[in-house]
């Protein structure tokens, strides 16, 4: 253990003292800035990949503390909703945590993400960090009978009967899982059979059982190196150069199109005909090209070709925020944007009485920087203002119910009426069961999110 820290602790040294040899390299030779941060953001991006492999190695729990930023636990005012967390206090709900997680390294689990067919199957497997629990996640049915096999996970269109083992494990749970909007699955995926079989579901929906955000605030607070000064954000914003982008591949029109598609594209082309200056590529258009350097744009169209709970997807966060572009979305109710967005980083287009007004605003915006300015404001936040910053997701959070934590719970919207009975260290009574995955994925969205009655 102790030779893991000093390989560790040597090979960082070496990513330091690298960066700073290539900073005074490029000084010397009078090349541009950015190529030596490209340069050391690969280097560095080695580096944590580097850490990642060790890190089963090292001795997690020094760091896993209430004082960290990677404890990933709910808050006091979210535990406050649990009678079996609310009589503890911090210390004592971190050491039953800490107790948890310590127990969970002694037996790894194996959840399976069941691959479309035979031939999809891979020796590749990845494993969970530290703070999930202890899996491995295969893609192959061969460890599907294996003990340590816990959990099987279905893509929503493959879910089908003859994936499944012949004989079912009572310790093994079904998980029904979609990176699609509910109005997708209701197109294609078979769920009429999906009757007291599946024991949860992961999707983007937050009041799901296993929550599958494409990303959060905790990823863009990492990934674009936050907070910003507000000097850089200055520097970001003079940077830009061009008006709009909307990039898409689904043009909508047809009869195998979702609904939302022929809405957002008949919206886009209303901005247009009002003089919306922008740029248009992706299968619809003729540019086809894959980087447009986003940067250089003020505003992204990150219309989504569903309007359904939660479904807010890579247009946002990786399209547009990710690249320091505003965006301008229309799917979700404005709610689940409020909800899971940085503040002020967004513009709904449904807030504004018709295309052409939304167009006036975002003219108005290109010639006022004051106001433009302030949907960058969100980048001068810390770590502790960031929503999702203790929240656990996706296989990491499966891997926690595997083990028996089930704190994640707290943060589900739906806690009181269905989960309140979940201990939170432990395992229910009776696993889960979802009497109609129909009823369950469709009963409870909005109004112009399923295309068919259900």
């Amino acid at each position: 253990m102790e030779l893991s820290k000093l390989r560790c602790t040597i090979f960082c040294m070496f990513c330091v003292l690298t960066s700073l040899a290539l900073a005074f390299v490029l000084f010397w030779n009078d090349l541009e800035w950015n190529k030596y941060q490209m340069v050391a953001k690969q280097l560095m991006s080695f580096s944590r990949t580097f850490l990642d492999k060790n890190s089963n190695n090292l001795n997690m729990t020094e760091i896993y503390t209430m004082d960290s930023p990677l404890y990933y636990a709910p808050g006091e005012d979210l535990r406050q909703k649990s009678d079996e967390l609310n009589d503890l206090t911090t210390e004592e709900f971190y050491a039953k945590l800490n107790k948890s997680l310590q127990d969970a390294q002694k037996e790894k689990f194996t959840i399976i993400l069941v691959p479309k067919n035979k031939a999809l199957w891979t020796k590749r497997v990845s494993t969970t960090p530290y703070h999930c629990g202890k899996c491995e996640i295969a893609h192959t049915l061969d460890k599907a009978n294996d003990s340590s096999t816990k959990a099987l996970v279905y893509h929503f269109r493959f879910a089908v009967e003859a994936n499944f083992p012949k004989e079912r494990r009572p310790d093994q749970l079904y998980v029904w899982k979609s990176g699609e909007s509910i109005a997708h699955a209701q197109r294609y995926a078979p769920v009429e059979f999906g009757r007291n079989f599946f024991n949860l579901t992961m999707t983007q929906r937050q009041f799901g059982d296993v929550w599958s955000p494409y990303k959060t605030d905790a990823y863009l607070y990492v990934q674009k190196r936050l907070p910003k000064s507000d000097q850089e954000l200055d520097w970001i914003i003079a940077n830009k150069t061009k008006f709009a982008l909307w990039v898409v591949s689904n043009c909508g029109g047809s009869s195998r199109s979702l609904s939302g598609s022929t809405r957002r594209m008949k919206y886009a082309k209303e901005m247009i005909k009002e003089g919306l200056d922008i740029q248009l590529g992706g299968k619809c258009f003729k540019d086809k090209k894959k980087d447009f350097e986003n940067r250089k744009f003020k505003f992204y169209l990150a219309f989504e070709n569903s309007n359904c709970h939660d479904y807010i997807t890579e247009k946002f966060w990786r399209n547009s925020l990710l690249y320091d572009v505003v965006p301008v979305v229309l799917g979700a109710p404005k709610r689940d944007y409020i909800a899971t967005a940085p503040p002020n980083s967004f513009i709904y287009a449904p807030d504004f009485e018709s295309p052409k007004k939304l167009v006036e605003y975002l003219k108005y915006l290109d010639k006022n920087v004051t106001a433009y300015k302030e949907y960058f404001q969100w980048m001068k936040l810390e770590f502790k203002d960031m929503k999702f910053r203790h929240r656990t997701h996706s296989f990491c959070q499966l891997c926690r119910i595997l083990h028996g934590i089930n704190i994640d719970n707290l943060y589900n919207t739906r806690y009181t009426e269905e989960y309140k009975d979940i201990p939170m260290f432990g395992f229910p009574t009776f696993p889960r069961l979802i009497p109609s995955l129909k009823d369950y994925l469709f009963k409870n969205e909005e109004n112009g999110c399923l295309d068919f009655p259900i």
